[in-house]
Parts: structure tokens; C-alpha cells; sequence
């Protein structure tokens, strides 16, 4: 069949970036237009659609008007929905926790969702004021339910001087409030779950299972920076992370590294098929894959990188089964089209931004610059196969997501490639050495070694980081970037890309006649 264009091979992208663009619009229009008036056009949009006699031109018009006007419909009922009417006198509810309690300073924060009162079934950011006489509240767990009376407030800015919206990041996970909470004004109680969604049910079971894996980890003897570390990479907990460690992992270029995606999800299923391979269970290793891979997912948050990782994966499943040519691009559009729909307010997620972004680049230029090398000298040359493909993976990710980092970080990390060099190998060995630490948990001598395995790769991880962040000019700070400057960039980017492409097809044509 031929195909008119390359973008025609991508479908879905085209539908994911009018879909992107009708969120954006209903963002800017959500307060000034009456909801009731969009969903009228929505209608009238896709009833235009049944008509007979339409011309194909304009049944492409219609189609993509619908699909924009649906991302403005989104949007608008998200925002109603996380934005409900606070009142500003204090309120008795029920909650349960959806997080483990965090010391921090004179409090302890957590995640509940509401059970009962006037925001039930809704997510609120918690702080409860320590008590240092009976310290009540070292009891509190994830899966605790407490009663308490307290004041619901709106999200509120605390990084003034960043580009970084809290409040909308904090509706962007679905917390629709904040919380304070005096000591005196709560207490622990036995309460019914039943109130809470199947998947808010699967999700407190599986973050249940990680604390319990967190506290195998306290007990095998880790440092304490080793194992704020080593629970960041493999199970999500960035909780115990000082903020020095997480400056030098910042400066050096690795901060992804800290938060689980697709590089972690990628090596996590590679080696889950290897040992499904060492079982002969080669055929079946697809379909056990996609469990495992989603258990994983809600056990470690459900961030919107490691579930775009985990969507790709799981097309990628089902179509490598049914024998079917995988288009990358579409994959990618797919996951985001999932998301938006069911949360249009992720679009201004920091993660999203940041692993859409990277793949997006991934997926356009690692080919033309992978081939700026012999492909033949590369397939005689395994090591060096495999520096370049690392070399080209990070280079190609930092053009996508180095723009979004000066905006919301004021950052470039200079040695970003010599950093990877360093962190993928040990994510690779800590990611295996965490994998067979958890299997071995019937053989403790197994289990310590597996535990000094990991440990040596982490402090050789961070002591590497340490030495590339106090190199001469390791970061450029004090970026200072507007949204219209991002977006420049990204359109300077793409036409030196399509510069690039034209001059290669030049050249191919110059030489084709040359000889």
C-alpha cells in the first residue's frame, strides 16, 4: 500500500497533538466560557460527522475540530472536578493514608483520599504537627485510618522564584486541597475501605508491599545514603534523598537516574525476559511480562514516566505476540492519548513533560545520528557498538528534554554524556543486583551478599557523580527561560533538523551523479 507521506505511518501523533492543543485551549478559555457551550459544540462537531454528502476535506476538518473540542471538554471537567468549593472553617472527615508518613521538620506529611465529609473520595496533601510527648504519630502507616477535624486550603505557590507550578502539578496527581492538622485534632481509627475506587484499592495494597520491601532494605545494614539511593532507583522512595545528594546528582546530570521511567522499566523487562528465557518460557514471556511490569507500577507511585514506560511496553507485548510491525511513534502517541484522556491535567506534569519529550527525540533522531558512524565498522567493533549506542541514547534524549531543564531548573549540565556512562552500567547492576536481593529472600547469606553487591555499585554510582560535579564548569546556572523562549528553541531545533535532512538528501543526489 502506498503511503502519502511519512506522517501518514503515524496516525495516532497527529490525534495526540490536537488532542494536546484542545487541552491547552480549554486551559487558557476554562474560566471565561460557559462549559455548557463547549460541550454543545462538541455535539454539534461530531453529529456534523453523520451527515451524508460531506466532502472528504471537510470530514477531515470535522474530525480533528472534534478531537480538539474533546480536550477542551476534558479539561473543563477535570478542572471542575479539582477545583471544588473549600470552605475556610475547619471540617470533620475520615481519611485513609495513601502514602508513609514523612518526618519533616516539626511535622509529618503524607497522601490521604477522603472517605467521608464534603471532599470524599478526593486526594489531600496532609501535614500533622509532631507531638513530642506521646508521639502519636510514629503509629501512623499507609493503609491507616485516622478521624480529624482541620481547615481544607487551596494548593499554594512555594518555589517563587521558579518556573515550577506547584499547585498545578499537585492537581496534575489529583490532589484537590492541602491540609494542616494539630496534634490534638486527630486520632488513629479502624475504618472500611470500601469507599475507595478498585484502583485506588490495587494501588494501597501495592504501596503496602513496598514499605514492606523498604524495610528488608533497612534491615540488610545500607548506609543511609546508600539506601536513600538504592531505594530512589528500584522501588521509588525518594523520601530519604538529602538534598546534597540530590544536588550533585543534578549538577553531574544524572537527577533522571533518581526517578524511575523508562530506563528503568527497560532494563527491569530485560532482565525479567532473560530469566523467563533461562526457564524456557519464551513464548509465554511476553504475556507474564505485562503483570509483573504493572504490579511494579503501582507499587512504585504510578508516576506519568514509568506509566508512559509501562503502556509502550505493554503495546509492545501485545503486538510483538500478534506478529505485528511496531511503530515507535505511534506507541508514544498512543501512551499520551491514554493519559490525557484520563487525566488531561498531566499534561502539566514535570515527568510527563520531561519522558514524552525524551522519547520524542529518541524516536527522530537517534537513527540519522547513529549512522553518522559506520554501521559495518560498528558491527565489527562490540564495544564500541555499545559505547556509541549509550553515547547516541543520551545525546539524542538531552536535545529533547534540555530546554524543558533550564526552564524549570535554571540548569545544563555540561557532562550529561560522561555522567551516563557511569550511571547506566550501575542502574543495570543495581536494578539486577535489587531483582535477585528480592528472590533470595529464603537464603540469607545469599540475601547479604546480593545487599554488599548493590552497595558497592551505589557508592561507586555517587562517588563517580561527586568527582564529575566538581569539575570546572560541570553546570551552567542561573538560566532564566519563558515559556516563549522554550518554545523558540524546540522550533530552532526542529528546522535544523529539517535542514539536516535536506542536505543529506542533497548529498545522496550529488553523489548518486558524481558517480
Amino acid at each position: 500500500m502506498r503511503v502519502n507521506g511519512p506522517i501518514q505511518l503515524f496516525p495516532l501523533v497527529r490525534v495526540a497533538v490536537v488532542l494536546i492543543v484542545g487541552i491547552a485551549v480549554g486551559a487558557q478559555m476554562v474560566t471565561s466560557v460557559a462549559p455548557v457551550f463547549v460541550y454543545g459544540l462538541l455535539l454539534v462537531a461530531v453529529a456534523s460527522l453523520l451527515l451524508p454528502g460531506v466532502k472528504p476535506v471537510m470530514h477531515s476538518c470535522m474530525i480533528w475540530l472534534s478531537v480538539g473540542l474533546l480536550g477542551v471538554c476534558l479539561y473543563v471537567c477535570q478542572h471542575d472536578k479539582l477545583n471544588p468549593q473549600l470552605s475556610d472553617r475547619p471540617v470533620l472527615y475520615e481519611a485513609v493514608l495513601m502514602s508513609e508518613p514523612e518526618q519533616r521538620g516539626k511535622v509529618v506529611r503524607f497522601d490521604m483520599t477522603m472517605l467521608s465529609g464534603p471532599l470524599s473520595g478526593c486526594r489531600v496533601k496532609a501535614s500533622v504537627l509532631r507531638d513530642t510527648v506521646e508521639q502519636r504519630y510514629r503509629h501512623l502507616h499507609i493503609g491507616d485510618g485516622m478521624r480529624a477535624f482541620s481547615v481544607m486550603e487551596p494548593p499554594r505557590t512555594i518555589y517563587q522564584n521558579s518556573n515550577f507550578n506547584y499547585p498545578q502539578w499537585l492537581r496534575a496527581h489529583g490532589f484537590v486541597a492541602t491540609t494542616f492538622i494539630y496534634y490534638t485534632d486527630w486520632e488513629k481509627c479502624r475504618l472500611s475501605l470500601a469507599p475507595l475506587s478498585s484502583v485506588d484499592v490495587v494501588r494501597l495494597r501495592a504501596m503496602q508491599l513496598r514499605e514492606r520491601m523498604l524495610r528488608r532494605y533497612r534491615s540488610s545494614g545500607f548506609a543511609d545514603e546508600t539506601y536513600a539511593l538504592v531505594a530512589a532507583m528500584t522501588l521509588g522512595d525518594k523520601s530519604g534523598l538529602k538534598q546534597e545528594l540530590k544536588d550533585t546528582y543534578a549538577v553531574s546530570g544524572a537527577s533522571h537516574v533518581l526517578a524511575l521511567s523508562g530506563l528503568h522499566l527497560g532494563i527491569i523487562s530485560m532482565i525479567l525476559l532473560l530469566l523467563f528465557r533461562q526457564f524456557r518460557l519464551d513464548g509465554l514471556g511476553q504475556a507474564l511480562l505485562v503483570p509483573v511490569v504493572w504490579l511494579y507500577v503501582f507499587m512504585v507511585g504510578m508516576s506519568p514516566s514509568i506509566v508512559r514506560a509501562a503502556i509502550m511496553l505493554t503495546v509492545y507485548a501485545v503486538v510483538s505476540m500478534a506478529g505485528r510491525d511496531r511503530l515507535s511513534l505511534n506507541t508514544l502517541a498512543l501512551a499520551a492519548l491514554l493519559m490525557l484522556v484520563f487525566n488531561p491535567m498531566t499534561l502539566w506534569d514535570v515527568g510527563f513533560q520531561f519522558s514524552f519529550m525524551a522519547m520524542l527525540s529518541i524516536f527522530l533522531f537517534f537513527r540519522p545520528v547513529y549512522r553518522c558512524v559506520s554501521f559495518e565498522w560498528l558491527e565489527r567493533h562490540r564495544l564500541a557498538r555499545a559505547l556509541w549506542t549509550v553515547t547516541v541514547v543520551s545525546f539524542t534524549a538531552q536535545i529533547g528534554v534540555a530546554p524543558l531543564v533550564a526552564y524549570y531548573f535554571g540548569r545544563f549540565s555540561t557532562y550529561f554524556l560522561l555522567a551516563n556512562f557511569l550511571v547506566v552500567p550501575c542502574a543495570y547492576a543495581i536494578l539486577f543486583g535489587a531483582l535477585l536481593f528480592f528472590m533470595a529472600m529464603p537464603f540469607p547469606a545469599v540475601q547479604g551478599a546480593c545487599a554488599k553487591f548493590i552497595q558497592f555499585f551505589a557508592v561507586a554510582q555517587s562517588r563517580g557523580l561527586e568527582w564529575i560535579a566538581s569539575l570546572p564548569g560541570a553546570s551552567i546556572e542561573g538560566i532564566r527561560l519563558s515559556a516563549a523562549q522554550v518554545f523558540l528553541i524546540y522550533l530552532f531545533i526542529a528546522v535544523l533538523a529539517l535542514l539536516g535532512v535536506y542536505f543529506r538528501k542533497m548529498w545522496h543526489i550529488h553523489r548518486q551523479f558524481a558517480n
